[in-house]
């Protein structure tokens, strides 16, 4: 009885104290630190300079850094002008038995879709951004890099952008790796996609066209796309032969069964899903209800199975 009117009485009077603005600014700047420090860490992963080393080229020159929880490291520097280019580096990973390699690549950006990007980049006033304090536990943290004659070099991290809560941020990393996706096209390493779906939630489904006509669907679906994706696959004509290509598919909620399986099913064509290994085809069929038969490794075998005429 002692012990409890003890430990009430420390609770009465015990005044719990707010920390004060300098102590909150001092943690703030103190989590902060902590970031770069991981981030200046992965840098130093990916052979990555703080600075790039053609910041004082006279030109602009752009670059995002994206570190998702569950993907590789990826970097990617667009430097416009002429000869613009966009270079990339990341980890890649073979198997599951050996260590990662570092991968690089120079694409070379016509003139047209140069300039476009450029303008989009500049719209956003990225040299203005600011490191945002704001973290959570995955997701995804980026850091992005701006070296500009007229404005300097320009820092700055953020944890999971997105249009709701800093869209410019968003804005700035989706628009270079977009770029590098639509430059890719089918040679687009699997992970990139996935990288794109930590940065927004829409749809990612493309159709390629083609003959026959091959549509991608990468990284996740959650039950926010059961209505879209049941869209997308509605405009697709019917009496065409389809190839789903899932190669950087991440996997779907089973609210999306129904969905999945319309598509399967369609009677005036046929659909053929490529998604590598035993286990991925299991995934699909117990879950998303794709008929086996349907599932082919490679997408060549899917277009030699096309290519004939029985069905």
């Amino acid at each position: 009885m002692f012990r409890l009117a003890l430990a009430l009485a420390l609770v009465v009077t015990t005044t719990v104290r707010a920390s004060s603005p300098e102590q909150d600014a001092a943690r703030l700047e103190w989590m902060l630190q902590r970031r770069e420090a991981r981030v200046r860490k992965a840098h130093e992963t990916l052979g990555v300079t703080w600075t790039p080393p053609d910041c004082s080229e006279g030109r602009t020159l752009w670059r995002g850094v994206y570190l998702p929880s569950f993907h590789p490291p990826l970097t990617i520097t667009f430097r416009g002008g002429p000869d613009a280019e966009l270079r990339l580096t990341w980890m890649q990973y073979t198997s599951a038995k050996q260590p990662p390699t570092l991968a690089q690549r120079t694409l070379r950006v016509p003139e047209a879709a140069a300039t476009a990007l450029e303008a989009r980049l500049t719209e956003l006033r990225p040299w203005e951004l600011r490191s945002d304090p704001y973290a959570g536990a995955d997701g995804i943290t980026v850091h992005g890099t701006v070296c500009s004659p007229a404005h300097g070099e320009t820092h700055f991290i953020v944890w999971s952008p997105s249009e709701e809560r800093n869209p410019l941020y968003q804005r700035y990393f989706l628009s270079l790796l977009e770029a590098t996706l639509t430059l890719l096209g089918e040679d687009t390493p699997v992970f990139f996609e996935g990288v794109q779906g930590y940065l927004t939630n829409a749809l990612l489904a493309k159709d390629l066209g083609g003959s026959p006509r091959v549509v991608r669907l990468p990284a996740g679906y959650s039950i926010d796309h059961r209505e879209p994706l049941a869209r997308f696959f509605a405009a697709i004509p019917e009496t065409e032969d389809v190839i789903v290509d899932l190669r950087s598919f991440e996997g779907a909620g089973t609210a999306l069964k129904s969905v999945f399986v319309k598509f399967d099913t369609r009677p005036k064509a046929r659909t053929l899903w490529v998604f590598p290994g035993k286990e991925a085809a299991a995934y699909l069929t117990k879950y998303l209800g794709v008929r086996r038969s349907h599932i082919v490794p490679t997408m060549e075998e899917a277009r030699r199975r096309l290519a004939r005429k029985t069905r």
